[in-house]
C-alpha cells in the first residue's frame, strides 16, 4: 500500500476520536468522501464522530429516510458544513439525480460523506476517497481509504 493513496487504521469506539486527526490531515483537501460496509460495520457511527470532531452542530443521526442530512460548521477553515448523505434506497442514478443528490455533490464549501455511494458510483466526482469498514470484532473496525482519481 502506498502511504500516499491509502490509509489503514484500526479502532474502537474508545478510539474513534483519537485516530481522526490522522484521517483527516492525511485526506488533505478532498472533500468527498464515500463510505462502504455490510450493516453494523459502523459507517453512520464513523459519520457522526468526524462531525463531532468538525464541531458541527448535532444531533446527528443517519439519513437513510431523508437521504441527505446537512450539519453547520461555524470557525472551520476549510468546510461550512458536513453533508451527510446515504443511498441504501437509491436504485438508479436518475433517481439520485431527481433527489437532489448531484447538486449537493459539487458544494466545494461542504465535507461529502456518503454511505452506499456504491449504488450510483457514476454521480461521484472522479476525485474522493473511498472509506471501507470492516468488523474486526465486536468493539473493534479495520479503516481502509484510498484517494480515488488522484
Amino acid at each position: 500500500m502506498n502511504e500516499n493513496s491509502a490509509l489503514q487504521i484500526s479502532y474502537s469506539l474508545g478510539t474513534i476520536q483519537d485516530m481522526l486527526p490522522k484521517l483527516f490531515s492525511w485526506a488533505g483537501p478532498c472533500n468527498v468522501w464515500t463510505f462502504e460496509g455490510t450493516l453494523g460495520a459502523g459507517k453512520t457511527t464513523l459519520i457522526s464522530h468526524m462531525a463531532k470532531f468538525l464541531n458541527a452542530e448535532g444531533p446527528y443521526s443517519s439519513p437513510t429516510y431523508t437521504l441527505i442530512q446537512s450539519y453547520p460548521i461555524a470557525d472551520h477553515d476549510q468546510y461550512k458544513a458536513l453533508t451527510h448523505m446515504d443511498w441504501y434506497r437509491i436504485e438508479s442514478k436518475e433517481e439520485g439525480i431527481q433527489a437532489g443528490l448531484e447538486d449537493a455533490l459539487y458544494s466545494n464549501k461542504d465535507l461529502i460523506c456518503i454511505e452506499w455511494a456504491s449504488k450510483i458510483k457514476d454521480l461521484l466526482p472522479k476525485q474522493h476517497i473511498t472509506i471501507k469498514l470492516s468488523t474486526i470484532d465486536a468493539t473493534t473496525r479495520l479503516l481502509i481509504a484510498e484517494k480515488q482519481g488522484f
